[in-house]
């Protein structure tokens, strides 16, 4: 099981389209984990459908790859394996052979750029596919941001921790975009946390 990884949590206001001004915004306005909740506009949590019921579009071929502003994105498949983070508390477990997502994997990495809470980009990244529960620490109304919810896992390549406690190191950004229509609709970034790369990361 990987080990406890805290979390950062992230607002990336509308600048313009270099990722570079993003990431200089995310440094200097890091906010409170409810204001993060209130600008993801997520009031009821994301759905709880049934992961194999969503509509039509199949988890394409582990080979596939795209390209979106100069960064390369692959699909890596679904994760084959359960990932636990205690803080912030998202657990991470392989979808059901029945899993289809209401968008393909390409849709969810064009998210990161066009969302209105994009990404914290660095450089190229993987994308997987999984369920995802949590995280503990953001309830709203008895609810979870997701309770066993198909999503996508944008994972980008190393660069500096922002955590105080990992000053020097480098961690990598996980970025859950939803992948089956409910409260928010699929394809909509919703949450983005670090993980230390000296931890395991769901980049199957």
């Amino acid at each position: 099981m990987p080990a406890p990884v805290r979390t950062t949590i992230f607002i990336a206001p509308r600048l313009g389209r270099d990722p570079g001004d993003w990431h200089d915004a995310c440094v200097a306005r890091r906010v409170g984990l409810w204001q993060v909740i209130v600008a993801s506009l997520l009031t009821t949590g994301c759905a709880a459908a049934d992961p194999g019921s969503a509509s039509s579009t199949p988890a394409p071929a582990r080979a596939e790859s795209t390209s979106t502003q100069g960064h390369a994105g692959r699909f890596a498949g679904a994760v084959d394996e359960k990932y636990r983070y205690d803080d912030p508390g998202i657990e991470i477990t392989p979808p059901p052979e029945s899993a289809k997502p209401d968008i393909p994997w390409t849709s969810a990495f064009d998210a990161c750029f066009d969302s209105r809470l994009p990404c914290v980009i660095h450089g190229d990244a993987s994308v997987s596919l999984g369920i995802v529960t949590g995280p503990d620490n953001a309830v709203i109304n008895g609810r979870r941001m997701f309770e066993n919810a198909l999503a996508y896992l944008v994972v980008w390549q190393p660069s500096a921790c922002l955590r105080p406690d990992l000053a020097g190191q480098q961690c990598r950004d996980v970025d859950l975009v939803t992948a089956a229509d409910g409260n928010v609709e699929a394809g909509t970034h919703v949450y983005t946390f670090e993980v230390p790369e000296s931890s395991p990361a769901p980049d199957a």
